[in-house]
């Protein structure tokens, strides 16, 4: 499993509290087309989607623009991705042969089903989630239930109905952590609750949950003081309930018909690192020795040091920014997604959401790779696990600037490609 250090370490699951679903959507008009899929997953990685994208291609035809493969974020689910606590973890090569084969039927089968469909949009707001940037009289941020801080807390929602008015696809998402399920059952967390209770009140399995810029939330009724509770199953029913129902009543007063226009784009754009500690910092983490029973942090950190090591004495230079791909996809006027590969704090939702003046924004994370945290700009100086867990992502120092400059410098790109 993968999502806690320490339990994912500790042993592998042990049951299955409720599955797991990739689901996925296909639409098409005037000639162009786009293939969106939601996998229960804490993370897939950058050579996960290739893989997946690949086989797509191959079954369906499309290429990788076309293709937009984003996690849900559950940390109750199996350990794919590169997330460095999950590195030697089992059994990530039968699992994703398993998942492309998964993947890969049905991506056939949203294609070859495709009907005439009417799309329809809402957006509304959800009380769900919770900033876990917690500010104290020093401006220093912890991590802890943060009631008075920004989250992204929009609830936008995408439905295809067929010609009876019956609903083909409903595509929701919220900006939550699913980290509420920390045992060892495998779970997809609320969005597993929602989709449940979603597709009883609409009498068929048409729902599919897409993360938000969640990487800074938390559920609100998991918040405990100043700390959160964990592994509690009625959080999680209570969370996915409430979701539910916001998303029921917004199709019940909220839904617009909208004019369908598809476009995709995809493209690369660098974010810039400080500059990294000395070699002598990353001698001195090295050298601590990872038999004296360190803790999984330790441990972690003790391996992604000497890999750093080993390549600065192969002569190579420790890079200066990395790369992260921003993808956009236009389903209708005025309606699109922004999806970023990484983990997107709820201020890079509420900035991609401000780059159009109308209509419908979607900002996704955790898409076509797994990246880092993405931190805004105000957040640097002030820390905390977004700003500071850069390491377990592999990068060798801290973001230079906020993942909002990375928007920026992806746009131009995404608006001329036809995302409006």
């Amino acid at each position: 499993m993968i999502g806690f250090a320490r339990r994912d370490r500790a042993g592998g699951c042990t049951g299955v509290h409720d599955p797991l679903y990739a689901s996925l959507v296909y639409l098409s008009h005037a000639g162009a087309e786009v293939l969106i899929g939601s996998f229960d997953l804490c993370f897939l990685a950058r050579d996960d989607t290739e893989r997946l994208k690949t086989a797509i291609g191959r079954a369906v035809g499309l290429q990788a623009h076309e293709v937009l493969l984003a996690s849900t974020h559950t940390h109750a689910g199996p350990a794919t991705g590169t997330w460095a606590y999950a590195e030697d973890l089992p059994p990530r090569d039968a699992y994703l042969a398993e998942l492309e084969t998964a993947t890969v039927r049905a991506a056939t089968e949203a294609k070859t089903t495709a009907r005439d469909a009417t799309l329809w949009a809402a957006r509304g707001r959800t009380t769900v989630p919770m900033s876990r940037r917690r500010k104290g009289p020093d401006g220093k941020v912890t991590f802890g239930p943060s009631p008075e801080g920004t989250i992204c807390d929009s609830l936008p929602l995408v439905m295809l109905k067929d010609g009876a008015g019956r609903p083909i696809t409903l595509m929701f998402s919220i900006s939550c952590h699913p980290s509420t399920a920390g045992g060892f059952d495998v779970s997809s967390d609320f969005p597993g609750v929602a989709r449940a209770a979603i597709d009883e009140h609409l009498g068929a399995e048409v729902s599919m949950f897409v993360q938000g810029a969640g990487g800074d939330a938390k559920v609100a009724a998991s918040a405990a003081g100043t700390r959160w509770k964990g592994n509690d199953w009625n959080v999680i029913d209570t969370a996915g309930q409430t979701l539910a129902q916001e998303v029921i009543g917004l199709l019940e007063t909220g839904l617009a018909e909208v004019e369908p226009a598809v476009a995709s784009a995809l493209v690369e754009v660098p974010l810039g690192l400080a500059e990294p500690v000395s070699r002598d910092a990353f001698q001195a983490i090295a050298d601590k020795n990872p038999d004296d029973g360190p803790t999984p942090y330790e441990d972690v950190r003790i391996r992604w040091a000497r890999r750093l090591l080993a390549r600065l004495d192969a002569g190579e230079a420790l890079p200066d920014s990395v790369p992260l791909r921003v993808q956009g996809m236009q389903l209708g006027r005025d309606l699109r997604l922004v999806a970023i590969e990484g983990e997107a704090v709820g201020e890079l939702g509420l900035h991609i959401e401000r780059q159009f003046e109308r209509g419908i924004t979607i900002p996704v994370g955790y898409a076509n790779g797994q990246g880092l945290y993405l931190p805004v700009a105000h957040m640097l100086p002030e820390g905390s696990y977004e700003v500071e867990s850069y390491w377990e992502y592999g990068a060798p120092a801290p973001l230079a600037e906020g993942a909002e400059a990375a928007i920026d410098r992806a746009m131009p790109t995404l608006r001329e490609q036809g995302i409006r």
